[in-house]
């Protein structure tokens, strides 16, 4: 939200602050770069303030070194049980306790099922090879937290969700400035930059209580994964509902008024749901693993990004050039309403999750 605070008040400065900005100046020529340089010292204060100030959150010991081999013995024999019990042993997994001896043939157990075909000198293809005997070649990946993590049913799931909700928000981001900024005759509202950022900021003040104040109130009553769903409806029925206003674009005094009755809940939603996520992909994981899982989480969510406004910017191009011909559905509303689906999506692969996931796993128990 912040992005598009600044870019709509100190977008094309040479035009809005003549005084300041002189024509054919640097910033005459880039339009856009006075609000990009502000993000880029931003976050380079970010980075010196987090280096000099915020302590170092991994802290290593010669106990917490040896028991990891264990904790990964123990994540991989669940992950592969999950795909045939499904959440059989969800409450009671993170609490057995189990000796050295026991570990040691859990993990050899593991080797032995990822390499059904050894005896047959098999490759990684299937093919009888005598450059990969006995899955050499792959040893090294298959032994790795991240593909550990892969393995892991509910890891995934709980990844799945949070890159479900990036492409929902970031295609939105990408969606509401297209459309605002689209004339009243192609279905949008004809804002200005400064009006796009006087939308948003109006909504980052309230914003800034509720969310404060509602998340915690909801996460304790309902659970992670019951708030992500209740946001995502929310998100769900204010998206669709959001280019219905193209209808009051005459009539300032009420539209303005409709649009922050309308961005509120969706930008509360926003900020539950990415809360929600991220405890989820957290308490999927024992406390050893979360960088791994972060990590991964990051990687599928940018992915998720990148695609979001490329389909949300071509399906609203498409709406208003051709699609506006069928008459609705496919109209400029026809983006909105292929949002909201994601939307509803979401909610129903978030029922697949545990209900453990609401809750942090109990530490390992070591021997």
């Amino acid at each position: 939200m912040s992005y598009f605070l600044i870019v709509g008040y100190l977008a094309e400065p040479s035009q809005k602050y003549p005084s300041v900005f002189t024509k054919d100046s640097l910033f005459d020529k880039f339009p856009f770069f006075l609000p990009c340089l502000l993000h880029c010292a931003a976050l380079l204060l970010t980075v010196v303030l987090a280096y000099f100030y915020l302590p170092e959150t991994l802290v290593t010991s010669d106990d917490e070194t040896s028991s990891s081999g264990s904790e990964t013995g123990e994540l991989a024999m669940q992950s592969t049980a999950s795909n045939s019990l499904i959440d059989e042993d969800d409450e009671n997994s993170c609490t057995q306790k189990k000796s050295l001896e026991e570990t040691e043939e859990v993990e050899i157990f593991i080797n032995d099922v990822n390499k059904e075909d050894i005896d047959n000198d098999r490759n990684c293809s299937g093919f009888k090879s005598r450059c990969c005997p006995r899955y050499r070649c792959c040893k090294f990946f298959r032994d790795s937290k991240i593909a550990v993590l892969l393995r892991d049913r509910v890891v995934t799931l709980a990844i799945c969700v949070y890159c479900s909700l990036s492409f929902i928000v970031i295609g939105y981001d990408e969606l509401f400035s297209l459309w605002a900024a689209t004339g009243p005759e192609h279905g949008g509202l004809g804002f200005s930059t400064d009006q796009i950022g006087t939308a948003l900021l109006c909504v980052a003040g309230p914003m800034l209580v509720l969310q404060f104040w509602v998340y915690p109130k909801f996460e304790r009553c309902l659970g992670s994964i019951r708030v992500f769903q209740l946001a995502n409806v929310v998100l769900g029925i204010t998206i669709a509902s959001l280019s219905a206003l193209n209808t009051l674009h005459d009539r300032s005094k009420v539209l303005w008024p409709l649009m922050i009755v309308v961005l509120i809940p969706m930008r509360l939603g926003i900020g539950c749901g990415f809360s929600s996520t991220g405890i989820l992909v957290n308490n999927a994981v024992p406390a050893y693993l979360l960088g791994s899982a972060n990590g991964l989480a990051m990687t599928a969510s940018s992915i998720s990004r990148t695609l979001a406004p490329i389909f949300a910017g071509s399906v609203f191009a498409w709406s208003i050039s051709k699609g506006y011909k069928h008459g609705f559905p496919l109209d400029e509303h026809f983006a909105f309403i292929l949002l909201s689906i994601v939307c509803f999506l979401a909610v129903l692969l978030s029922f697949t999750l545990p209900k453990r996931l609401n809750m942090r796993p109990s530490a390992p128990v070591k021997v």
